[in-house]
């Protein structure tokens, strides 16, 4: 073998490793998100056990957004804000600062992702909860998974959940969720999901804490529509609700939640659900108001 025959052998070798290369060279997708706009009407009731019961109801103002950043074609990170505030100021259960419900914060999320597969990876969100005339910061973290399957997405998490709150706010939880999606059409799409979570409600003070243990159920139905590529907004109408109890030694009093949520959102990146779904900001967090617990 001369030089020349060696040269051309090590050219054409080079050149099939080149080729090999730059076919398994994936694109990292766009950068892609929604930013969402809506408002809630709320219907709670209360439960002591016997007569001592009541409900009120009221509206709340709610906008979120989500971005997804490409780290690379596989690498994902998203960043979540999110906020909910009531409208109502009238007087209830002793205050006369109406139901003044709501909650602020941001996530960020971290994932693998093979949009022809599904995704894994771990989140971490903070922020503060308001219920009636108390606050409290909270935190929320944790590892969740997605499946695509044809027209279906199934997802789930689980992490969890604290809040510096006394009786009013859920301490050292755990919770799990699941939901799935379905795409009715690449423009239409409906999920339901389904979580519970069980944790401690208490006080702390000098010398001790007195605590009891809380839990709750939450489910979720939603359906969004995607106008068009050429005006990039989802109307989207969404019901959730939650049933929460405390567990005291003589009593396990109750709090029903309903909401339902209409609003819209605009897309930037993509062309319909599927493809923002399986390449964009597909993640999310469960409400921060699910850190608020009926007490004594």
């Amino acid at each position: 073998m001369n030089w020349k025959s060696l040269a051309l052998i090590s050219t054409s070798l080079a050149a099939l490793s080149f080729s090999a290369t730059a076919a398994l060279a994936v694109p990292a997708p766009p950068v892609m998100g929604t930013i969402e706009l809506g408002a809630t009407q709320w219907f709670e009731d209360w439960s002591y056990g016997g007569s001592d019961t009541g409900n009120t109801n009221w509206v709340s103002l709610t906008g979120a957004g989500r971005v997804n950043i490409p780290y690379s074609s596989r690498i994902n990170v998203q960043l979540d804000f999110f906020g909910d505030a009531s409208l109502d100021g009238g007087f209830h259960n002793y205050s006369s600062d109406g139901t003044n419900v709501g909650n602020t914060g941001g996530a960020v999320h971290f994932n693998y992702r093979d949009p022809s597969q599904g995704l894994i990876g771990f989140f971490g969100a903070i922020g503060r909860v308001q219920d009636y005339s108390w606050s409290a910061p909270a935190f929320m973290g944790g590892f969740e998974a997605q499946y695509f399957c044809d027209n279906w997405t199934f997802g789930a998490q689980a992490g969890y959940m604290d809040a510096d709150g006394d009786y009013e706010f859920l301490w050292n939880g755990g919770f799990v969720r699941g939901f799935a999606t379905y795409y009715a059409s690449p423009r239409f799409k409906l999920t339901g999901g389904l979580g519970y979570i069980a944790g401690d409600s208490g006080v702390s003070f000098p010398g001790g804490t007195d605590t009891d243990s809380a839990t709750a159920w939450n489910w979720t139905a939603e359906g969004r529509y995607w106008f068009g590529r050429s005006v990039p907004i989802a109307g989207f109408i969404r019901y959730e609700g939650r049933q929460q109890e405390t567990h005291y030694s003589k009593e396990t009093p109750q709090l029903t939640t309903n909401q339902v949520y209409i609003g819209f959102s605009w897309m930037f990146g993509g062309e319909d659900f599927k493809q923002t779904d399986r390449n964009g900001a597909s993640t999310d967090i469960m409400s921060f108001d699910n850190f608020r617990l009926i007490s004594d």
